[in-house]
């Protein structure tokens, strides 16, 4: 293969794995009953937004597996593979949104990547930027072995969920209030991560949110205030 067909195929295979992990770990749970079709649609939608063009950076759609979308139901799944011009610099984004918060559960790095043969190198609980805002999040760095040869990625991941009070989170906390609440279980939550196919120090993948921030930050916020919340 040559180099930049390498490079291509690199950019797109961290995306690929963590939806079959999610595949393999997924538990179906009970669907409520609400109809919140107006908010579903709108975050959908917003999703559906997020430009294939960010900056330098042009991007190119990757079909998600069947299995997948049937295991996770996503109300939206966005698997999209940027890169530059040159064919230099590349990473994938994914944001799923799932209709049910509890579909979410068990579906973020530490458990899925290292049941798909990728071993956490390291974590670091940082904070990025998304407009006026700070964003908890973490930065995780993976290695794995592929046909003799190591491979490398690194994943900024966050979590968005509809409330009032804790609606950006780095890990599943908020996630998990969410699908404890039964005003909120309904109108679910979404996941956000950034992956490069290499090894990168945390710094650089805050730096690369603030580059793509502006562009999926409608989605994020559509999540957040689709809808007026009544905490329970």
């Amino acid at each position: 293969m040559p180099r930049s067909d390498l490079r291509t195929a690199r950019s797109v295979i961290p995306a690929v794995v963590v939806l079959g992990a999610m595949l393999a770990l997924g538990i179906e749970p009970p669907r409520s009953a609400r109809d919140d079709s107006a908010y579903l649609a709108a975050v959908y939608q917003a999703i559906t937004d997020i430009p294939y063009r960010i900056g330098g950076w042009i991007g190119v759609d990757v079909e998600a597996q069947a299995p997948a979308i049937r295991l996770l139901r996503p109300n939206k799944l966005l698997q999209r593979s940027y890169m530059t011009s040159d064919g230099a610099s590349a990473f994938s984004l994914l944001f799923i949104h799932c209709s049910d918060a509890r579909d979410m559960q068990g579906h973020y790095p530490p458990v899925c990547y290292p049941a798909h043969g990728w071993t956490i190198v390291d974590s670091v609980r940082t904070d990025c930027a998304l407009g006026q805002s700070a964003v908890p999040c973490v930065v995780y760095r993976c290695s794995a072995v592929h046909n003799g040869e190591e491979l490398r990625m690194t994943i900024l991941n966050f979590f968005a969920v509809p409330s009032h009070a804790q609606a950006l989170a780095a890990d599943m906390s908020a996630v998990n209030t969410a699908a404890a609440s039964t005003s909120r279980s309904g109108l679910g939550a979404a996941q956000v991560q950034l992956i490069v196919p290499r090894d990168a120090q945390p710094a650089e993948l805050v730096r690369l949110m603030q580059q793509i921030g502006p562009a999926i930050e409608p989605a994020v916020w559509r999540v957040i205030h689709g809808v007026a919340i009544r905490d329970n």
